[in-house]
């Protein structure tokens, strides 16, 4: 089915479906697994080896993987993985980008004598101008 989606493609949306339905395989036919997979939990080590890191949800332990590249787009979740952040129709923090975020709201104020390296290390603290 994913080599059929992949080849039928025609939007991004298309292909970030396969890719998706390629991670979710690979990922132990758990969805739930992939719902908390994030950008900021992949990672490459020494020696090009490249971590997953994501909570399972009814354990809430953290978990690593350990994934070697494949030139096979099916076998290999790097290729999926890479698709899929390609394929988003914008940029999220979420890899599943369909899936609403709570929004928090920020309680902090912007001055002028706010270093700049906090602006930058905590975008996220910084309220609408």
């Amino acid at each position: 089915m994913i080599e059929y989606l992949y080849s039928t493609a025609v939007t991004s949306a298309d292909y970030q479906d396969a890719a998706l339905h390629c991670l979710l395989g690979y990922l132990f036919e758990r969805a739930s697994d992939l719902t908390l997979l994030r950008k900021a939990n992949l990672s490459v080590g020494t020696g090009d080896i490249f971590f997953v890191r994501f909570i399972r949800v009814k354990t809430s332990e953290k978990q690593g993987l350990s994934l070697c590249p494949d030139d096979d787009f099916v076998a290999c979740p790097l290729l999926a993985i890479a698709l899929a952040l390609n394929t988003q129709s914008s940029q999220t923090a979420a890899l599943l980008n369909q899936l609403p975020e709570h929004q928090a709201q920020s309680q902090t104020s912007l001055t002028p004598t706010t270093p700049l390296i906090d602006l930058i290390d905590h975008p996220e603290d910084v309220p609408d101008l």
